[in-house]
């Protein structure tokens, strides 16, 4: 049973982290075509049980 809370969390986390891996990597990085980050960013999560660290 997951909480539907912490899966949002989880969801916001991620693609928080993708556009922070990105925005860090394109100013290093002068070849923006070559970041793959649309085949990333659409993440279909219906219901997948993720395991909470408690």
């Amino acid at each position: 049973m997951i909480d539907r809370r912490s899966a949002l969390i989880f969801i916001i986390g991620v693609a928080a982290l993708a556009i922070w891996a990105c925005s860090d990597s394109v100013p290093i990085q002068p070849k923006p075509q070559q970041v793959p980050t649309p085949t990333f960013v659409p993440v279909p999560l219906p219901h997948v049980p993720v395991p909470s660290p408690h």
